[in-house]
């Protein structure tokens, strides 16, 4: 049996390393949660932020199952693994005022587009097609993969395309060996 003195170091011990060792390990990030780049590792690792930040992303929600990943994610614009006490797990980020309903990347042959961009910047959300700001109706949707700097045109063969729009996740989840995966809509003006 430990004599009360052992006893009594051992826990003033404990009580000196506890504060620290929960300072080096912030909980994980959670569904609804704000978060910025880490400092140290932006490309890999998002923290905890206060939403009043405008840099912050919004988690808008944990896939466990990483073969899927934030692909079809409603809004998702950056994808981050971490690891959590149930394993690897994506963080999928987005915007903190999201609207899944006009999410762009989740969109599908017979939604149509508003363009809410500028001459050069193109910034697509779903809309209703009889909306009086439906632009474009999708025709086709292609997931696919290109090397970085390399875009493949599919849309050339499908009939009455006139424009595309291409969408791909920043830190993508599905990048491997070089290649990009996206996201290509086929578009023709709504009539």
């Amino acid at each position: 049996m430990m004599s009360a003195a052992p006893r009594f170091a051992l826990f003033a011990l404990l009580a000196l390393l506890l504060p620290i060792a929960t300072a080096c390990s912030a909980p994980p990030l959670a569904e609804g949660d704000c978060a910025v780049p880490d400092p140290e590792y932006p490309e890999h690792r998002y923290q905890r932020a206060d939403c009043a930040d405008p840099a912050a992303l919004r988690v808008l929600t944990i896939e466990e199952d990483v073969t899927e990943g934030c692909y079809d994610v409603p809004g998702v614009t950056r994808s981050v693994f971490e690891e959590q006490w149930n394993g690897l797990v994506f963080v999928c980020l987005g915007p903190q005022d999201v609207d899944p309903a006009t999410a762009p990347n989740v969109a599908e042959a017979g939604d149509c587009f508003a363009d809410d961009g500028a001459a050069t910047e193109t910034r697509m959300r779903r809309v209703d097609c009889a909306a009086p700001d439906a632009r474009y109706r999708v025709l086709a949707v292609d997931d696919g993969a290109d090397l970085p700097g390399v875009s493949r045109n599919e849309c050339v063969d499908v009939a009455g395309a006139t424009t595309s729009y291409s969408f791909s996740l920043q830190g993508d989840e599905r990048s491997l060996g070089g290649l990009v995966h996206r996201r290509l809509f086929c578009l023709a003006p709504v009539s």
